[in-house]
């Protein structure tokens, strides 16, 4: 208890201190997104919500630019604004560990962020030298963090028509457009789908975001053995136990713990009508113990303790000789494997 009572107090004088605010503006939104227009697509929705006070959206829109590009620091610097803003600190400290180690000269603009994030999430010791840390360039004042949009025609060629980015059924451009995202024949759907529920419940729009070529959009994709999960009273078709994996091998993404509580969903989010009589039964919906899954986690920052995979049920995939094949001739072809083994 004193020990407590002595970090807390420390932490109340460094935080009347610490003057310092953790912003740093991107200087040059085509620099930072690198030219790719999807992404760009994502990079702008995010900087038009954040100037409009939507923080919320403003997040998700910078988590799914991560999906595409996960090695861009200025991605998971706008996860880390936003999320200051909504307050949800977890995602904060996740979001500026990685900041740290892909753009470790950023680290002096956010000590006091990164501590105040600790502070929030009850690590108090961990939180103090970063706190100090932010005292001794209080004097510093960086300039606001504004996310820049950037004309899509600067990145298409200048063809001074209109950017289409879902591709035609027929896979041909309309008269006036440049197609940029593949064809029907890539078996690559409209991206703004990625990650997103359906809310029509449609089939078809179920089956199109249902392939690998979108799942592996994930921000993380890991080889993971099942260990059990944490028994309740209240699993329901739509409240979900959490399960717990053992991470045997990563294939994509940021580093992460051996274990991995993953929210096990039992459907993809277009069948969210539970069958009639359902009823959770651990013999017949759970995996067996010691086997071995492909998790394609959408956002690689647990939400109430735990991961979420691509699409619900689809995120998860029997680790077969069939399908890693499958998925490393994808990653490899989209030059996705290994990024951050």
């Amino acid at each position: 208890m004193f020990k407590r009572v002595s970090n807390l107090l420390a932490l109340s004088l460094l935080l009347a201190g610490a003057s310092t605010s953790a912003a740093f503006a991107q200087e040059s939104g085509s620099a930072a997104i690198g030219g790719s227009v999807l992404v760009t697509k994502h990079a702008n929705k995010a900087a038009h919500a954040w100037n409009q006070g939507d923080y919320a959206t403003a997040r998700d829109e910078f988590t799914k630019c991560i999906g595409y590009d996960s090695n861009n620091p200025e991605f998971y610097q706008g996860v880390a604004e936003a999320c200051e803003k909504t307050k949800e600190y977890t995602r904060v400290v996740g979001a500026l560990d990685k900041l740290f180690s892909l753009a470790p000269d950023k680290k002096k603009f956010y000590e006091y962020d990164y501590g105040v994030a600790l502070y929030n999430t009850n690590n108090y010791e961990a939180a103090i030298p970063h706190l100090k840390a932010a005292l001794a360039t209080a004097d510093i004042t960086p300039p606001p963090f504004k996310p820049l949009e950037v004309k899509l025609e600067d990145l298409d060629g200048g063809s001074g028509g209109s950017t289409k980015i879902a591709p035609d059924p027929a896979g041909n451009a309309k008269p006036g457009t440049t197609t940029v995202a593949p064809t029907g024949a890539t078996k690559l759907y409209d991206e703004d789908k990625i990650g997103v529920d359906s809310k029509t419940g449609d089939a078809d729009m179920g089956r199109e975001l249902m392939t690998y070529d979108n799942a592996i959009r994930s921000e993380a994709i890991v080889i993971a053995e099942y260990e059990g999960y944490e028994k309740s009273d209240s699993i329901r078709y739509n409240a979900p136990p959490k399960a717990n994996f053992h991470m045997v091998e990563l294939l994509k993404g940021p580093p992460f713990n051996r274990a991995l509580p993953i929210t096990y969903s039992f459907h993809v989010p277009a069948a969210s009508e539970p069958p009639a009589n359902w009823k959770f039964d651990e013999k017949t919906m759970m995996p067996e113990k010691g086997s071995k899954w492909i998790l394609f986690i959408e956002f690689a920052v647990p939400e109430h303790g735990a991961y979420k995979t691509y699409y619900g049920s689809y995120g998860r995939q029997p680790a077969t000789e069939t399908n890693l094949d499958k998925l490393d001739r994808l990653l490899e072809s989209h030059n996705m494997k290994y990024l951050q083994k």
